[in-house]
Order: structure tokens, then sequence, then C-alpha cells
């Protein structure tokens, strides 16, 4: 069976650089910014629906993160996951440079959708399936 998922590799394993500034700098050291600003960047060019949850698709380790892997599975929809969970830097430093303090957070086209509640209002009225639909699929 194929999955639709794609499991994203750690920050840790990614070597690129880009600058960074501002409250992430302050928490982190400057290394560590450019590293998961960079990664940020790339993770969502290289992949158009990315799901940042904390567990696998397979083994949701919340009710919430659950919820959404649920939702893009009913509508068909290919995505890319990280487990948060393994990485506490990247859980923080997303927190901060999304400025959204919870997790699962779904991007669609490199743009924040939100968190779980979101996501299920927009499946329910169909905003989300009309969004997915803008989708460019890089497999």
């Amino acid at each position: 069976a194929t999955s639709n998922s794609i499991r994203v590799e750690s920050l840790k394993a990614t070597h690129l650089s880009l600058f960074a500034s501002g409250p992430l700098r302050k928490k982190f050291g400057w290394m560590q910014i450019m590293l998961l600003r960079s990664w940020l960047a790339q993770a969502e060019k290289d992949f158009p629906v990315l799901l940042y949850m904390k567990g696998s698709p397979d083994f949701p380790q919340c009710g919430f993160s659950a919820k959404v892997c649920g939702i893009l599975k009913v509508l068909g929809q290919r995505f890319a996951f990280v487990n948060i969970l393994e990485d506490p830097d990247l859980r923080d430093g997303l927190k901060t440079f999304s400025n959204w303090p919870t997790f699962p957070q779904l991007y669609i086209n490199n743009q924040l959708v939100g968190g779980s509640d979101i996501v299920e209002t927009m499946y329910e009225n169909g905003e989300l399936e009309q969004l997915l639909n803008t989708v460019e699929d890089n497999s």
C-alpha cells in the first residue's frame, strides 16, 4: 500500500544557512536561527502541504494531530509531515517563527493555515478542499 504522507528529515540533518534576526535570536544561537529559517523555507518549498505535528500520521501523539491527518486522508491529499516531538529546537523555534503557539500547524502553499480547529472548520465549509485544489504536486 502506498502512503499519502512523506516524512521530512529533521532540522538537525540539514546544513543550509539564512540570515535571521528578531525574537528568535534571543532564544536560540545565531547558527540555530539560520538553520531553522533556512530549513523551514526549503521544507515549505519542497512540500506544498506540510504538517508540523506530534507523532506521525500512522501514530499521532495527540488527538489534534490525529484529527488534521484524518481530514487530509479523507480528502486524499498527499502531504509531508514533521514530528516536532523529535526536535525541541524546531518545536520551540517554529512556535516563535510562525507566531502560532500550538501544534499541529498546517502549511499550504507556504502559508500557515492554522491548527486543528481552523482546519476542521475549513474542511466542514469546503474551504480546505478549495485551497488544496490550488496545490501543485511536487512528488
